[in-house]
């Protein structure tokens, strides 16, 4: 078991989730790098930008479901190339027991690539929509 199947093991305590492994991890984290790197090449579009450093979590995860965001999201951590797939509601609920201010960098995805929700480790959130001329 990797970090952060184990750090969602211990969050997401009788919350339903499971760890990407496998080429299917390493797919979609190089896929979500080079879309982060350069996301208008990819086809996406900046909706909506947060800067979290000095707010409360309630004002983090209302932002976060202002967004109209749900169903299965993968979300993959950059630096240590480890994903989990759940359910965005239970992401945005534990958020800050899975992401790590000054340490992790976490792209969230829905299952469909129409959006990608970026947490950087400068504590600042981006989210990214698919442009409508662009397929998935």
């Amino acid at each position: 078991m990797g970090m952060i199947a184990r750090r969602a093991e211990t969050a997401l305590r009788g919350q339903a989730w499971a760890s990407l492994e496998g080429s299917y991890a390493a797919t979609l984290h190089g896929r979500l790098v080079a879309a982060v790197r350069r996301p208008e090449e990819a086809g996406f579009l900046r909706e909506s930008a947060l800067d979290s450093g000095d707010l409360t979590r309630d004002e983090v995860v209302q932002w976060l479901k202002s967004h109209g965001i749900c169903g299965p999201v993968d979300a993959i951590w950059i630096s240590a190339k480890e994903g989990i797939r759940l359910d965005a509601s239970t992401f945005f609920e534990h958020y800050d027991d899975l992401w790590f201010p000054a340490a992790d960098d976490i792209v969230v995805s829905s299952r469909d690539g129409a959006w990608l929700l970026c947490l950087g480790h400068e504590e600042d959130f981006v989210l990214w929509r698919r442009s409508q001329s662009t397929s998935a």
